[in-house]
C-alpha cells in the first residue's frame, strides 16, 4: 500500500486513543486519509491526533462514549459539519476483561454488549445513509478471534464479537448494492495495555500466575509469538484500499495462526 492511496477521503476510528485504533487511525493517515479520531478519553485522543499532525496529516479530534447514542450523534454532527462525510468508518472502540460467567452481573453483561457491539450499531447508524447516498463507502468492524471461538472467563466478550461478525455479514450482503464494503479483522493476542491487563486478569480468574498465563498464550499460537498493533492497523489499510473493491463481508484473522477458519 502506497502513500496517498486514499488521499482526501474521511475516516473515523473509534476508541483511536490507544492501541489498535491510534495504529490504524496512523496507518490511514499515512495513506493520505484525513483521520477523525474519536475515544472518551480526550487526552489521548489529542495525543493520537498530535502524532498524525506532526507526521505531516490531518485529524480531528472528537471526544465521546460510544454507548451512549446522545454522544454518538454529537461526534457525528461535528463530524458532518466538519467534513460533510466519513468515506471510512472503523468501528475499534471494545472491551474485554477476564471474567467468570458465575461471577458476572447483568450488569457487567450489559457493559460488554454495549462497547463490543452496541456500539457499532450507533456508529454505522450514523454514516451508512450518508454512504448509501453517494453509492461508495468502507465500513471496517474490529471483532477478535473470540469472534470465531468462544473463550472461558471471555464468555460475554466471545458473545458480542460472534454478534460482530454476524453483523459484519448480515450488513454486507444488505448494502452491497449501493456500493459499500463491509468487512471485519479478528485480532488475536495483541500487545496493547488492554491485552497486558487481561493476562494479569486472566491469571487470577485461573488461579494461575503471571507467568503460566503467558506461556499458555503464546503456546497456543503456531507463530510464538504476540501480536502488534501495527500488524491489525496494516490489513484495516487493505481493506480500505482499493484493492478490496470485490471483497465484502469477510472476517480476517490477525492471530498468529491461532484462529483459521
Amino acid at each position: 500500500m502506497s502513500d496517498d492511496e486514499l488521499n482526501g477521503q474521511i475516516a473515523l476510528v473509534t476508541g483511536s486513543g490507544a492501541g489498535n485504533g491510534e495504529a490504524i487511525a496512523k496507518q490511514l493517515s499515512q495513506m493520505g486519509v484525513k483521520v477523525v479520531v474519536n475515544d472518551v478519553d480526550e487526552d489521548k485522543a489529542r495525543s493520537t491526533a498530535e502524532d498524525i499532525e506532526d507526521a505531516g496529516g490531518e485529524a480531528l479530534v472528537t471526544v465521546g462514549d460510544a454507548t451512549k447514542q446522545s454522544d454518538v450523534k454529537q461526534v457525528a454532527e461535528r463530524v458532518k459539519e466538519e467534513f460533510g462525510q466519513v468515506d471510512i468508518l472503523v468501528n475499534n472502540v471494545g472491551l474485554f476483561e477476564a471474567i467468570k460467567f458465575t461471577d458476572m452481573e447483568l450488569e457487567d453483561w450489559n457493559k460488554y454488549m454495549a462497547l463490543n457491539l452496541d456500539s457499532m450499531y450507533m456508529y454505522t447508524y450514523e454514516f451508512l445513509p450518508g454512504m448509501i447516498e453517494r453509492g461508495c463507502g468502507r465500513i471496517i468492524n474490529i471483532s477478535s478471534d473470540a469472534g470465531k471461538s468462544g473463550y472461558s472467563e471471555l464468555v460475554a466478550y466471545s458473545a458480542a464479537k460472534h454478534g460482530v461478525v454476524g453483523f459484519t455479514r448480515g450488513l454486507a450482503k444488505e448494502v452491497a448494492g449501493n456500493g459499500i464494503n463491509v468487512n471485519a479483522v479478528c485480532p488475536g493476542y495483541i500487545k496493547t495495555d488492554m491485552h497486558w491487563a487481561f493476562l494479569d486478569q486472566w491469571a487470577e480468574a485461573a488461579g494461575k500466575s503471571r507467568d503460566q498465563i503467558e506461556e499458555e498464550a503464546i503456546g497456543g499460537i503456531p507463530l510464538k509469538e504476540f501480536g502488534k498493533p501495527e500488524y491489525v492497523a496494516a490489513v484495516v489499510g487493505f481493506l480500505a484500499s482499493p484493492a478490496t473493491e470485490w471483497m465484502t463481508g469477510q472476517s480476517i484473522n490477525i492471530s498468529g495462526g491461532l484462529e483459521t477458519h
